[in-house]
């Protein structure tokens, strides 16, 4: 396993935006590590994310919520 995630030292703010901390994944201990932070999996320009700063990724990240379907009725 060999990806880059970025992350921005915080977690649980709905709002941010600027992810300047470039973490290369190579092994589970590290992936951990960085995704207890809230996370992109692409790098922007000045680290802010937007459609028009996108730059590039190497992997995809999925974002399932099962909000709405956990009630089988």
């Amino acid at each position: 396993m060999q990806f880059s995630l970025y992350h921005s030292g915080k977690t649980g703010i709905q709002t941010s935006t600027v992810y300047p901390n470039e973490v290369r994944i190579t092994d589970d201990k590290s992936l951990l590590n960085t995704v207890q932070y809230d996370h992109v999996g692409a790098e922007f320009t000045n680290h802010t994310r937007s459609n028009s700063n996108f730059i590039k990724s190497d992997v995809i990240v999925m974002d399932i919520d099962n909000d709405k379907t956990n009630n089988p009725n």
